[in-house]
């Protein structure tokens, strides 16, 4: 007894822990199976308070342990074939396809069939957002003259950073340039924004990735796709873009201007037509992007943009009328054609951005009549495809 001397002798007895473990979890009976409060320390909501971590026992642990983490299991989720059919089911309900692109894919596998050479087609509607890009290989297209829009673009781009307007001689350019697909204007407003280089810095802010400027002062040998002109599109018609507002109503206002003989191409998407389809161009194997008219008077003063817009910029920025660029270009080593075009139409109340690139064409016509019939296919599926089409104030 004199090992026990000066204390208690019980609480020094090695049955002790488990004794104490034992009456705890009979005490605790619930809350060491399940983690939670017993009833009497429920919140008035009748919902369990979780205990602390400090209050859960299961049995004695060993010395060095610590004790495990209480976790509430995580919630199921649905299985994946339950979340496609839903994401099916919502996109159904929208009036959406599933995929636009295969949707475009089906509807010009008659043009394909019966095309020559190379083509591709890129369109969104920006009154639903849907958007196609029809590319069957990896394949980029000789600009010939819609690279003038490019160009334009480059132009304010460099007129605003250095906060200024466009000058007299680069008004008198841009007029004819985009008009009548004038070749002299153009090569004097290359050589302004810098040539391939300013292009391609210009093509950065304006979110192309994929087209490459023309060397030396073939600005007309520039590599794109249709979805890099598509995106051209997007940034001379979105309020987003790098281009001010004065800028893009500039741009669009003279691409809305076009000269009756170069009215082809998109514009076959137009409802109602704004030129007969497949109609005989001006140009002709010799003059090709050449003008076919006389380079108008250049632009007034309240025609050019400003590095700040003074007032609401003019309706031709959200109007009907058809705003285009086209080009055409023959290839001396082939003697085969590059017929390509672009630019925003309405079709059944859906204001449609569009841009189809062909090459290796017999003729310009048989181009002229392979992208609009194109153009054409593409918008009547696009609009079809969405079941409540937009209501125009």
């Amino acid at each position: 007894m004199n090992g026990f001397r000066g204390t208690v002798w019980w609480t020094r007895a090695p049955w002790w822990g488990l004794w104490c473990a034992a009456l705890a979890a009979l005490v605790l009976g619930d809350t060491c199976a399940t983690g939670t409060a017993p009833v009497a320390r429920q919140a008035a909501s009748g919902a369990a308070r979780p205990m602390s971590t400090a209050m859960v026992v299961a049995a004695p642990l060993p010395v060095g342990v610590s004790p495990p983490m209480h976790s509430r299991p995580a919630p199921a989720r649905p299985a994946s074939a339950a979340a496609d059919a839903a994401q099916s089911a919502g996109t159904a309900a929208a009036g959406r396809p599933a995929d636009p692109d295969a949707l475009l894919a089906d509807a010009l596998a008659d043009v394909a069939e019966s095309a020559h050479g190379h083509f591709s087609l890129a369109i969104a509607d920006t009154d639903t957002g849907l958007r196609a890009v029809y590319a069957p290989e990896e394949h980029r297209f000789a600009t010939a003259s819609i690279v003038k829009a490019d160009i334009l673009a480059a132009l304010l781009l460099r007129a605003q950073r250095e906060g200024r307007s466009l000058t007299q001689q680069e008004r008198y350019d841009a007029g004819p340039m985009i008009r009548v697909s004038d070749n002299a204007s153009a090569s004097r407003l290359w050589a302004r924004i810098g040539g391939g280089a300013g292009l391609a810095e210009a093509n950065e802010r304006l979110g192309l990735t994929a087209t490459t400027p023309g060397p030396g002062g073939l600005w007309g040998l520039t590599r794109t796709t249709a979805a890099d002109q598509l995106r051209l599109l997007e940034a001379i018609t979105r309020d987003d873009s790098a281009l001010s507002r004065a800028s893009r109503t500039y741009l669009y206002d003279l691409m809305t201007h076009i000269h009756a003989g170069q009215d082809w191409g998109v514009t076959a998407a137009q409802t109602p037509a704004t030129t007969t389809p497949s109609g005989t161009p001006t140009a002709t194997a010799a003059t090709a992007d050449a003008p076919s008219a006389a380079p108008p008077a250049p632009a007034t003063a309240t025609g050019s943009p400003t590095a700040e817009p003074a007032a609401a910029p003019s309706a031709a920025v959200t109007a009907p009328a058809a705003a285009l660029k086209n080009g055409w270009l023959p290839r001396s080593a082939t003697g085969l054609w590059v017929v390509n075009t672009i630019g925003v139409v309405e079709h059944n109340g859906h204001r449609l951005l569009i841009a189809v690139l062909s090459d290796d064409q017999p003729s310009m016509a048989a181009g002229i009549r392979l992208v609009e019939a194109a153009a054409a296919k593409a918008a009547e599926a696009l609009t079809a495809a969405d079941t409540e089409p937009p209501t125009k104030p």
